[in-house]
């Protein structure tokens, strides 16, 4: 296993598992909002734990990449990977607190694009590292 390898690992699985997270939070928070038949504002405490999650596990992951030897195969590709992912879930967070607004609107799209290339470059980085 690459140096590499084993520092992402433990973090592949707690993004994963703090996505998971969030998708249960949202799917709960949509599901109280429709039953209510009102919207509710983004105060969801579950949602942004969740978030605080994903922010901390991917700041955390950042700097334990970073800190590798710079000549470390996959380094920068990573870094900037957890980047993007990072850059995603914060315009997720905004969109969510613009929600209805034509910035939540932007900030959506943004996220919806962000979180899509860093986890394809995860992917690829996963596939490459094998």
């Amino acid at each position: 296993m690459s140096a590499l390898s084993e520092v992402l690992d433990p973090y592949r699985r707690r993004i994963a598992r703090d996505t998971a997270t969030l998708s249960r939070a949202m799917l709960a928070y949509a599901t109280a909002t429709v039953d209510d038949a009102e919207p509710g504002a983004f105060t969801s405490s579950r949602i942004r734990r969740a978030l605080d999650s994903l922010d901390s596990d991917i700041a955390a992951a950042r700097r334990r990449v970073r800190a590798l030897p710079r000549d470390t195969p996959g380094r920068g590709r990573a870094y900037n990977a957890l980047g993007t992912l990072a850059q995603g879930y914060a315009e997720l967070e905004e969109s969510l607190k613009g929600m209805g607004t034509q910035e939540g609107i932007d900030a959506a799209t943004s996220a919806e694009g962000h979180l899509a290339a860093g986890g394809e470059q995860l992917d690829a980085l996963r596939r490459y590292l094998r």
